[in-house]
């Protein structure tokens, strides 16, 4: 019973299947038998020639297209705002020439560098040449020098002794800025200095001097050497043709 009970579920098991086989197979037995080879091939292994031509074709390499030659038309319409080639060769090569002219018109200059100091020694040269240039304005007048109030005496019966005054006038015109001279009287010697003394004006000076020849020197007119002058636009020696001695 067993046995049987089995066959009979087998049996259920597999009549199905069969029948599903068989009814959504549409190839029968006989189709198969008349069937040619190449048709009982799977579709999978049939060669596409399509499909093989693609695939063994090289791939396409990218070419630029050819573009035409430009016409005159053509390179008005776009390039009308741009200027040519010799637009820009002409302006190159009037600097070159214009660069030429001015190096042929003006001569190289290369800076001295001792200039300045030769403008600065020229300078005081020049200066002198138009003070030089400058007329000079003599002084009218004259400077007298003079003795007063001279006397001697005795000094304890031992010694002579003397004294006066050395007078200066300026009877010019012009002021006397400096004026240095050697006064000589007999052998005594005293250098003076006269300082800025106005026109029509007068300096007087107090000597005194220990001489055995103090007597002999009463009425005796002093010698005097001009050292250094300077008296409006003259200086020097050109003050003696002024001094007068009285």
């Amino acid at each position: 019973m067993r046995f049987i009970g089995l066959l009979a579920l087998l049996a259920c098991f597999t009549m199905p299947a069969h029948a599903q086989y068989t009814t959504n197979s549409k190839t029968t037995a006989s189709t198969v038998k008349t069937q040619p080879a190449a048709q009982q091939q799977r579709p999978a292994y049939q060669a596409r020639p399509a499909q093989a031509t693609q695939q063994q074709a090289p791939a396409a390499r990218f070419r630029p297209a050819a573009q035409p030659a430009a016409t005159a038309a053509d390179d008005g319409e776009g390039d009308s705002d741009m200027p040519s080639f010799e637009a820009f060769k002409r302006p190159a090569a009037r600097q070159t020439a214009q660069g030429s002219a001015q190096s042929q018109q003006q001569p190289a200059y290369r800076r001295n560098p001792y200039a300045p100091q030769r403008q600065a020694a020229a300078q005081p040269a020049a200066q002198g040449s138009a003070q030089g240039s400058r007329q000079i304005v003599e002084p009218k007048g004259e400077i007298w020098m003079y003795i007063s109030d001279f006397s001697w005496g005795d000094v304890d019966g031992a010694y002579v002794h003397c004294k006066w005054k050395a007078v200066l006038q300026n009877r010019t015109d012009t002021p006397i800025k400096t004026l240095k001279v050697g006064f000589t009287v007999r052998d005594s010697y005293s250098g003076l200095t006269f300082l800025n003394v106005k026109p029509r004006g007068a300096v007087v000076k107090n000597m005194m001097v220990y001489s055995n020849l103090c007597p002999s020197m009463q009425n005796v007119k002093p010698k005097i050497e001009v050292q250094s002058c300077r008296m409006g636009d003259i200086s020097g020696k050109d003050c003696s043709k002024y001094i007068v001695i009285k």
